[in-house]
């Protein structure tokens, strides 16, 4: 037990941290396999991912084939808006996202049974929230498409791979593992989330304070 929720607090403590450290790690890879490792090391986009494996996987194949055509249509469009038209990159995806890692994660705990449109909801959220979190980097237009394809074919695989393991579970043991797992990512979202909204601003520096002119008495 202690080392499960050893276990967890390093999950939520891997979630809450900054996420600028990725966009150097993914570059050294170059643009398709720094494209296919984004996701895993992007935090938010992590949970997400896992949360939204754990549940198509927990739905078993028949959710594979239904929900995985439109993460990689809503994935496709994200990326598109990313690249096209870069003020989208102010929207508060990231908020969005996390709901929706939180919602997904949340069922997967209670191991509900989700009506097909809300799965839909919650994957094309996921899927759209990542490819708008995801613009590509690089010196020329074909490096970017490059990255671009590999965030794309590394967000459908890394989710497939989770799903198809979830799904090949059949021991009651193993099943509970999934639902404690799921209501881990669900804290990871959560915490994520309240770190996003409830951020304190930044304090006024010491330089900024002195350039302000003193008030007239």
């Amino acid at each position: 037990m202690r080392r499960s929720v050893r276990s967890a607090l390093a999950l939520c403590a891997l979630a809450a941290a900054p996420s600028a450290w990725a966009h150097g790690d993914s570059a050294r890879l170059g643009s398709f396999f720094g494209g296919v490792m984004h996701p895993l090391l992007e935090p938010a986009h992590l949970v997400a991912l896992l949360a939204l494996g754990l549940l198509i996987g927990q739905r078993g194949e028949d959710a594979m084939r239904r929900l995985l055509a439109p993460l990689a249509a809503a994935l496709a469009v994200g990326l598109a808006l990313a690249a096209l038209w870069p003020p989208v990159q102010a929207w508060p995806t990231t908020v969005a996202l996390l709901a929706a890692a939180a919602l997904a994660g949340a069922v997967v705990a209670a191991d509900l049974m989700l009506p097909r449109n809300l799965q839909a909801l919650a994957t094309v959220t996921i899927g759209l929230g990542i490819g708008l979190g995801s613009p590509a980097e690089g010196a020329t237009i074909l490096s970017r498409f490059v990255m671009a394809a590999g965030v794309a074919l590394g967000v459908c695989a890394w989710v497939t791979l989770v799903a198809t393991g979830v799904a090949a579970l059949q021991r009651p043991t193993a099943r509970l593992l999934v639902r404690v797992t799921g209501s881990w990512l669900l804290a990871c979202a959560l915490l994520v989330l309240a770190l996003s909204v409830f951020r304190p601003a930044a304090p006024t520096s010491a330089r900024t304070a002195d350039a302000v002119p003193p008030a007239r008495r």
